[in-house]
């Protein structure tokens, strides 16, 4: 499993991103906010200010994100979610390396980074919802903001008629 947790059906953002050369991929969970305002830590360690194994300064954006820490999007009970990612504070499950020992949680910055986010869904063999057709993952209105002190200039590209099985690749220019 990608995301390595057992859920039925569920739905995760990979991120692959380059920097300075370097590649690096990962699973997002969400943003962070500096709530001390000591920047970007060594290895890019996000802060558990009381030890208890949860990072304060994170807000997961996932479904039951207000109850639990929850990275992945499944059952929203036709609900409609609203998300905000920063990429100059974004958290995510670094999984760059092929030995998992490796991998890391990181509150980090993919500004200045060439960045490609993938939606996976993920369904178990159970023969009851996304694998047999029952059920799916949908993604409207994606925007990009970009946060400057100058005009960067206005981008849009309109996706139409995308089956489930299609894929389509949006470029941002």
């Amino acid at each position: 499993m990608l995301f390595g947790l057992f859920y039925q059906d569920a739905a995760g953002l990979v991120i692959n991103w380059t920097k300075n050369g370097e590649e690096f991929t990962g699973n997002v969970w969400g943003s962070w906010t500096d709530l001390n305002e000591n920047g970007i830590r060594p290895f890019h360690e996000c802060e558990d200010f009381d030890l208890d194994g949860s990072y304060e300064e994170v807000e997961y954006f996932g479904d039951l994100s207000d109850k639990f820490d929850s990275i992945l999007w499944f059952d929203s009970e036709d609900l409609v979610k609203s998300v905000i990612l920063d990429f100059n504070h974004i958290t995510l499950l670094n999984t760059t390396s092929d030995d998992t020992f490796n991998w890391n949680t990181e509150c980090t910055d993919v500004s200045g980074s060439d960045v490609t986010l993938t939606w996976i869904f993920e369904s178990n063999d159970d023969g009851v919802n996304g694998n047999a057709g029952l059920a799916g993952f949908a993604i409207d209105n994606i925007r990009i903001d970009e946060f400057t002190f100058e005009d960067d200039g206005t981008y849009m590209n309109n996706v139409t008629g995308l089956d489930a099985l299609e894929k389509t690749t949006v470029n941002v220019a």
